[in-house]
């Protein structure tokens, strides 16, 4: 495996694991506050069972249950905003790591134009040849020596 692509895998595995961390302790502080909420649910309960009366004690299942819907709505939606922030910065990072290495891969390229266009160049002027900028120099050279007056 080439070094660039370990070090993106291994951007994306610190991602999802900072991504997990945050979540979990998301979701315990959200626990935390359901507890919270059941102890004081609970001395409400509590109080209403003390006085009696079967329609309060409806009244307070009611009051639980919308409660309870509501705090896992918003847990939902926390974790989910949460990890959709932590996905679009793992996309933003592998975006960013993959352009650098086709910069880098286009920068290879030239230099490998580059060493093959000298060598080329060497050889043949090793080898006594002329290439097209040698023969064009040529002909510029004879239209000039024959525009010139002796």
């Amino acid at each position: 495996m080439t070094q660039p692509l370990a070090r993106l895998l291994a951007t994306g595995r610190q991602l999802t694991e900072t991504g997990r961390s945050q979540a979990v302790q998301l979701g315990n502080d959200l626990v935390e506050q359901g507890r919270q909420a059941t102890e004081q649910i609970s001395a409400a309960v509590d109080e209403l069972v003390s006085r009696g009366g079967r329609d309060r004690i409806e009244e307070l299942r009611q009051t639980i249950r919308g409660e309870v819907q509501q705090q896992l709505r918003t847990l939902a939606a926390e974790i989910k905003d949460h990890l959709a922030a932590q996905g679009q910065l793992a996309a933003e990072r592998i975006a960013a790591a993959v352009d650098a290495r086709e910069v880098q891969q286009r920068k290879h390229e030239e230099e490998l134009r580059e060493v093959v266009r000298d060598e080329v160049q060497r050889q043949l002027t090793t080898l006594g040849l002329a290439t097209r900028d040698d023969l064009v120099a040529l002909g510029r050279a004879i239209r000039d020596d024959r525009t010139t007056p002796e």
